[in-house]
This record gives structure tokens, C-alpha cells and sequence, in this order.
């Protein structure tokens, strides 16, 4: 599966993690157990496969790659979805789970990398902020 981020920023996001993750929950949609959120994702079309996956969920429907389609289609995030993966890869991402025992594992690695992308997008914030006060105008 080919990756659309930035270099710059794997040492914070773990793209095949989130594949993963992705993967177990069109699986098996039990594993709902350990809570994420869609900013623990990094790239932008598995933050709108997630919130797929928990519209479909919150409405007691089943997870599937063709019913996360739609919801994809019905959310109005087709556009930016389909111009970053093909439909298939949703079919790709439900080959790459595990066990539900590693995906519990692994959504807690997602979490904890999203909770030091945040905290040094902060710290990298506070640093400018803190130059800024420094300098003439």
C-alpha cells in the first residue's frame, strides 16, 4: 500500500499501525472495546474511513469495505477519499488484520504516537509563539 504523508512526520504517525487498526475494525467490528479518535489517524483518508466506520456503527449497522463505501458517499467525503485511494484499497485494508488481541495492542500504539504528534505540534507551537515575543516590530 503506497503512503500519502510526509516523510517529516513518520517518526510521529504510524501509517501501517493505522492500516492495521483499520483493517481489524472492518473485520471485526466487536473490537470497538478500545476507544480511538479520528485525529489518532495521520492520513486524511483513514480519518474519513474512521468516521465512517463510527457512523455505521453508532446506527447499529454492520462494518463492511462496500458499506463504509457509502457512508463514505453519504458523508460527502467521496470526493477527497477517492482522490487520495481506490475503492479497493478499503478491501486491501480489511487483508492486512490480525488477531483482535494485537489490534488492541495496536490501536494503543496509534494513540500513544497521535498523543506525541499533538504534543509536539504544541511544543513546536509555543516555541514560535515564545520567539515572536522576543522580536522588534
Amino acid at each position: 500500500m503506497s503512503n500519502s504523508y510526509s516523510l517529516k512526520d513518520s517518526r510521529y504517525c504510524a501509517i501501517d499501525v493505522e492500516e492495521l487498526v483499520l483493517g481489524c475494525l472492518i473485520l471485526n467490528d466487536t473490537f470497538f472495546d478500545y476507544r480511538l479518535e479520528e485525529n489518532d489517524f495521520c492520513l486524511l483518508e483513514h480519518k474519513i474511513i474512521y468516521k465512517a466506520i463510527l457512523s455505521l456503527k453508532k446506527v447499529g449497522h454492520k462494518i463492511s469495505p462496500i458499506l463504509i463505501k457509502y457512508e463514505i458517499i453519504d458523508n460527502e467525503d467521496y470526493e477527497v477519499f477517492s482522490s487520495l485511494r481506490s475503492d479497493g484499497y478499503l478491501f486491501e485494508l480489511a487483508n492486512t488484520a490480525y488477531s483482535p488481541e494485537l489490534c488492541v495492542e495496536f490501536a494503543e500504539i496509534l494513540h500513544d504516537r497521535s498523543g506525541n504528534r499533538i504534543g509536539k505540534t504544541l511544543e513546536k507551537s509555543f516555541k514560535c509563539k515564545k520567539n515572536s515575543k522576543g522580536k522588534k516590530k
